[in-house]
């Protein structure tokens, strides 16, 4: 994969199905293959949006 890719991954699914370990575990992969990674919960990214948006700084 070309490292300047922008690649982008969001699962979704029920409490406990192993969502955020999945995540984890690629990113991690992903970290050793010497990608840069961002990794976010959705309570977080929301609330950033919403912060973001209140002070009329979202892009």
């Amino acid at each position: 994969m070309d490292k300047t890719a922008n690649v982008r991954a969001i699962f979704l699914g029920p409490l406990g199905v192993g969502k955020s370990h999945l995540a984890v575990a690629l990113a991690y992969e992903a970290l050793q293959m010497r990608y840069t990674v961002y990794f976010v919960t959705a309570h977080d990214l929301v609330q950033s949006l919403q912060l973001a948006h209140q002070n009329h700084t979202i892009k």
